[in-house]
Formats: C-alpha cells, sequence, structure tokens
C-alpha cells in the first residue's frame, strides 16, 4: 500500500469536511448571537452544553471502540472481524441512545414540555451522528464523512436561523436537530447490522477487550470533557449570569471552530493510526504523525495566535456592539487555540490502545478546572473562566505529549512547531502593527489581516518548518486537490516549501 498517497487523500477529505463543519457552527452561532442577544443566547448555549455532555455519558466510550477496532481489523484485513465488531457495538449503542433520550424527555426539570421534547431530540440526533461519524471514521471512507459534514453544516446554517426567527431558543434547538439527522444518508449499513440475527464471528476483537477499552474510553472523555468542552458553562450559568454565559459562549465561537477543525482533522486520523498499529509499522507511524502534527499546526497556528491580535476589531465587527465586554475573554481563548494541536498527541494513544493513559491525564486535570471555575467564574465572569480553560489545557497538553514522547517512543516534530509558532507570531505582530497604524479606519482590519497573512508566507519560506522529506507529500497533496485547483495549487506549494524544479 502507497501509505503516503493515502494519507494524502484522507488528509484532503478530512480538511475539507471538518472546514465544513467549523464554519458552518460559526456561521450559525454568529447568526444566533446577534438575533438572540446575550441573555438568550447563553440560554442556548448552555442546552446546547448539555446535550453535548449527555452524548458522551450514554455513549459509554461505543464509538471510540468502533472507530478504533474498525480500523486495527482493516490493516489487518479482518473483514469478518468488522462485521461482527459493528454489530456489537451498534446494539448496545441504540438502546443506551434511546434510554437516555427518554430519560432526559421525562427527568428533566425546570424546562416546557416543548423544550424538554426538543432536547430528547437534539440528544437523539447527537447520538445518531456520533455513531455515523464513528463509523465511517473507521471504515475510512472520508469521502462520504464529508459529504455528511457538508449537508449537516448547510442544514445548521439554513435551518437554525430561521427556527431561531420563528420560534426563538425552541428554534435554535430544532435547528440543530435538523443538521444532526443529516447524518441518516449514511446509516444504511449501521441500520442493517442491528437487525441481523447471524452469530458474532470468532476472529472479531474480543468482547472483554472491546469492554475494557470501551470503559476507559468512556471515563475518559467524561472527566475529558471539564477539561476540553464548554464546562466553564455551566459554573457560569450557576455562578455569574445568563449575559455571561453569552459572552463565554460567543468569545468561544471563532476559537472553537479552530479546535473543531484541528480535532475533527486530528481524530480522523486515528483510524489511519489504528490501521498501522494492527499492520506493527512503526516507521510509517512515526512519519505520519510528524506529518500530521505539522500540517495541522500550519493552519491553528496562525488563525489562533493572528486571531488574537485582530479580535479587539473583529468580534464587535461580527457580532455587534453589544458583544464587547467578550473581547478579553475571546482573545484569551483565540490564543489557546495552539493547543487543539495536541489532538493528533491524543489520537495516536488512542490508536495505541492506551485510553487509560487518557483518563489518568484527564483525572488529573479536571479537579484543577473546578477548583479555578470556583476560584476565579464568581469576579471575573468569562474572562476569569477563559484563563482557567487556558492554563488547564496547557498542563494536560504537556502531560499528554510527554506519554508520546516517554511512553510510546514517538518523537513530536519540535522544531517544525517551533518555527511555525514563530511565523505565525510574525504574522500576528505585523497584523497587529498595521491596525494601530491607522485606527478608527474601516479598512485597517482587513489591511491588518492581509499583511498578516502575506507575512505568515513568506516566514514560512525562510525557515522551512517543513522536512525535506514530507514536501513530496504535501506536493502530491496539493496536486491531487479537485477541479482545476491543484495548476494554481502545485506551483504555490513548490514557492512556499522551497522545492527545487
Amino acid at each position: 500500500m502507497d501509505h503516503s498517497s493515502s494519507l494524502s487523500s484522507r488528509t484532503f477529505w478530512n480538511a475539507t469536511g471538518s472546514l465544513v463543519a467549523a464554519l458552518g457552527r460559526i456561521v450559525s452561532a454568529i447568526v444566533i448571537a446577534r438575533q438572540l442577544g446575550p441573555e438568550v443566547a447563553g440560554k442556548y448555549a448552555f442546552l446546547a452544553v448539555l446535550a453535548e455532555f449527555l452524548t458522551q455519558i450514554v455513549s459509554c466510550g461505543l464509538p471510540s471502540t468502533l472507530t478504533r477496532y474498525l480500523a486495527e481489523s482493516a490493516g489487518k484485513e479482518n473483514r469478518e472481524g468488522q462485521a461482527g465488531l459493528l454489530r456489537w457495538v451498534t446494539r448496545r449503542y441504540v438502546v443506551l441512545a434511546a434510554i437516555g433520550s427518554t430519560a432526559v424527555f421525562i427527568g428533566l426539570s425546570g424546562y416546557a414540555l416543548t423544550t424538554n421534547l426538543l432536547l430528547s431530540l437534539f440528544l437523539l440526533s447527537l447520538t445518531t451522528y456520533t455513531l455515523v461519524h464513528a463509523y465511517l471514521s473507521g471504515i475510512q471512507d472520508f469521502r462520504l464523512l464529508a459529504k455528511v459534514n457538508f449537508l449537516s453544516g448547510l442544514a445548521l446554517v439554513v435551518s437554525q436561523p430561521i427556527g431561531v426567527a420563528l420560534f426563538g431558543l425552541n428554534g435554535a434547538l430544532a435547528g440543530g436537530i435538523i443538521s444532526s439527522f443529516m447524518s441518516l444518508i449514511a446509516l444504511r449499513p449501521i441500520a442493517v447490522s442491528v437487525f441481523r440475527r447471524k452469530a458474532l464471528p470468532k476472529d472479531m476483537p474480543d468482547p472483554a477487550e472491546l469492554k475494557r477499552y470501551a470503559i476507559y474510553t468512556w471515563l475518559a472523555a467524561l472527566v475529558s470533557a471539564v477539561v476540553w468542552t464548554r464546562a466553564e458553562v455551566f459554573f457560569l450559568n450557576r455562578l455569574s449570569t445568563h449575559a455571561e454565559v453569552g459572552f463565554y459562549n460567543v468569545s468561544l465561537t471563532l476559537y472553537s471552530g479552530i479546535l473543531m477543525a484541528g480535532s475533527l482533522l486530528a481524530g480522523a486520523m486515528m483510524p489511519h493510526f489504528s490501521a498501522l498499529v494492527g499492520s506493527r509499522n512503526k516507521d510509517v507511524l512515526q512519519r505520519d504523525y510528524c506529518r500530521l502534527v505539522s500540517f495541522v499546526a500550519l493552519f491553528t497556528f496562525p488563525l489562533s495566535i493572528g486571531g488574537a491580535a485582530v479580535m479587539p476589531e473583529l468580534l464587535p465587527l461580527i457580532y455587534g456592539e453589544q458583544y464587547l465586554p467578550a473581547i478579553p475573554a475571546a482573545t484569551v481563548l483565540m490564543i489557546s487555540g495552539v493547543l487543539s494541536v495536541a489532538g493528533v498527541g491524543s489520537s495516536i494513544t488512542y490508536a495505541f490502545g492506551k485510553s487509560n493513559y487518557i483518563f489518568s491525564v484527564a483525572l488529573l486535570c479536571a479537579p484543577l478546572m473546578i477548583v479555578g471555575c470556583l476560584a476565579c467564574i464568581p469576579g471575573y465572569g468569562s474572562l476569569g473562566g477563559a484563563w482557567v480553560r487556558f492554563g488547564v489545557q496547557a498542563v494536560s497538553v504537556v502531560m499528554g505529549t510527554a506519554i508520546v514522547h516517554v511512553l510510546l517512543k514517538i518523537i513530536p516534530p519540535y522544531r517544525s512547531l517551533a518555527s511555525i509558532a514563530l511565523a505565525a507570531l510574525l504574522c500576528a505582530a505585523v497584523a497587529r502593527l498595521v491596525i494601530f497604524q491607522f485606527p478608527k479606519d474601516a479598512l485597517a482590519l482587513a489591511a491588518g489581516i492581509g499583511a498578516g497573512a502575506l507575512t505568515y508566507l513568506f516566514a514560512l519560506r525562510l525557515l522551512r518548518p517543513i522536512p525535506a522529506g514530507d514536501r513530496v507529500a504535501y506536493m502530491t497533496l496539493a496536486s491531487r486537490l479537485p477541479g482545476g485547483t491543484s495548476q494554481y495549487a502545485v506551483p504555490f506549494m513548490r514557492w512556499l516549501l522551497a522545492v527545487p524544479r
């Protein structure tokens, strides 16, 4: 198998699907924030976080288990084992999702009946999307996954603003439901597996091993949710005001788009890593890990650091003057987007079946997050939550990187990351300087972003963060872009990477 070619194709389709999903969320969140205002937008943010957290609770780690072992079975060319694994996971997952959605409908207090019903449907739609995403990632059908993400993002952008205009908070929930249920277009093979009465094959992964991995992954996800999801919203909802929740959610929007794109891209590579683990190909595993880390950093570092530099002008332009108090928190969160590159390390740790390592790190960091939120949010609101999130996640990233380097013997590309970070800092400095020279000029923001982008590209060419041996892979990726894009992308990539003709 041509692993370089395979990785290039996967990287392209992962990036496409991730970008569409992230853009859909960002555009929809912006429209909702402007339509509802800080108070009601804060209420929706709380309900959305609640549904996402409940999805993790009812999943019991089964989606990650499905992805990891489907890919490992593919690496061993064990098709019967894949079919048995799909049936084993799906039957349990369907029961858990049904129980969870029913429990939300009949057990949640404090909301009207309609909101309860919509929240339970929201949970059901999210569990459906999660299962489909896990299955398509496991079989590495990233073209279909990109299609699902495209339709989901499009449905969110169209349906949620209309729902908000007609029904307010309930309309926002309905839009989220429609978006997640777009995954039904890829549900057929999963649904068929539920109704098959065929006995499980003997050569499928050991159920005891599956249960152990699922439990550790589930516990790790639940504890990690305190550190890596929007857990601060719960504390803001209890210890501050709905307006502060709205400000914080606005602050998270642009940042979460970066985080989501990086996480989806890194998470979708977990099956690729698992297949390499299954085939015991350690050299290719090391090479592809470094390539993917650098690839994610090339996008997330300038967006995070450069985005923070222009945030004072960008945020009020997008959301309006009513969200000016959100600027400090948004700036802090935007900078913390650089930590999303650590998602690649988490993917490779899961691929080795070491979900217990992830759980251990999360177990140490979760109390720090809780204590930090209790100490900082009452006095500093959304800004306090942002600083706590940044600090605790930085601790988690350092520990996770140490696990990858020391325990798994996979060495991160430190030099490449440092060079990309330096280029991103130069980008941010130039952007801020341009805006500073032309205060209150309507075109200053555009000029600053343009100058920063050009600075970043020239800095990359000068610093050459991509090793010579990996530049061919980037050229290959550029040559396989669809339509006529490749005829422009190839010479640009050749110039950027300083590849001789």
